[in-house]
């Protein structure tokens, strides 16, 4: 019984240290609040201390030997002109300047200064314990813009033509390629601008057509070549979106008839789903909030 005992106790640190010795990833944000000792580059400490913010995103700098401690350093905020901003508080400042001197100092940095680089003598670190960047933070990195390709369908068609508009639904399926914007990889949402080709059935009948109106039936079904542009918002891979779109009809039917939304433009809620993407996930360089 004392062998068995001492068997899970072993496997139990094993556990635990295993969890403790995982490897970090460069880019994180707080789940939690946490403290936060403010050091120099080197690690000696200022003996300043500052909670994390919820969403606040940091990247890690290095792992510290004693006290399984972590060099982080909060991305940038953009805020200078209050003294009292995250800015001064996470980014910027050291001991031996006055905050009127912080500003000033501050004010003189450039929008190249916050994307691409740190803060020299002025950037603010922080030592935080690993085992709370393990538990509290989840990293991130950011999913690169793509192409996406996918089924589009469009049950309807709203004709917006000025003393002839016409609501129909309709039947069309058909394929749609996707540029996909960047997004981070934690998020389920994502942007998209799709161009959409299909084929679909249009009714025409002595209201819609200008000319051989006798040689029509009560409704007369034709193919029609779609084309669309729209947006569509993602959330995972079901998508939903507003397109804008043209049909064509055969030359010499459009020749017969003279129908007149040959051409025109419509409007339509878009329901798709992604059957395939090609993202590439990778390390996120901005250093901004």
């Amino acid at each position: 019984m004392k062998t068995i005992f001492f068997s899970i106790l072993c496997i139990t640190f094993l556990f635990a240290d295993g969890q403790n010795n995982s490897e970090l990833e460069s880019n994180y944000f707080w789940k939690r609040e946490v403290v936060m000792e403010a050091v120099n580059l080197n690690g000696t400490k200022t003996g300043e201390v500052v909670i994390s913010l919820v969403g606040q995103k940091f990247r890690v700098i290095s792992e510290k030997e004693e006290g399984d401690k972590v060099l982080i350093r909060i991305l940038n905020y953009k805020k200078v002109d209050d003294p009292g901003s995250n800015f001064y508080k996470y980014n910027y400042g050291t001991k031996d300047l006055a905050k009127a001197s912080l500003m000033d100092s501050a004010k003189a940095l450039s929008a190249q200064d916050f994307k691409t680089g740190t803060f020299g003598d002025y950037q603010k670190y922080f030592l935080v314990d690993k085992s709370n960047i393990l538990k509290h933070a989840t990293p991130y990195s950011v999913i690169d813009h793509s192409l996406a390709l996918g089924f589009l369908n469009l049950p309807f068609k709203a004709r917006i033509q000025k003393g002839k508009e016409d609501f129909s639904g309709t039947f069309n399926f058909g394929s749609a390629v996707g540029y996909k914007f960047k997004h981070y990889s934690y998020s389920p949402w994502a942007h998209n601008v799709v161009l959409g080709l299909s084929f679909s059935n249009v009714s025409l009948d002595s209201v819609s057509v200008s000319k051989n109106h006798e040689d029509l039936s009560e409704t007369n079904e034709f193919t029609a070549l779609s084309l669309s542009v729209g947006y569509m918002l993602e959330y995972k891979n079901v998508q939903v979106g507003i397109f804008l779109g043209w049909d064509h009809i055969d030359r010499k039917v459009q020749s017969n008839y003279d129908w007149d939304y040959q051409g025109k433009p419509w409007i339509s809620l878009a329901l798709g789903y992604s059957i395939f993407s090609k993202e590439e996930q990778k390390k996120d360089v901005s250093n901004i909030q």
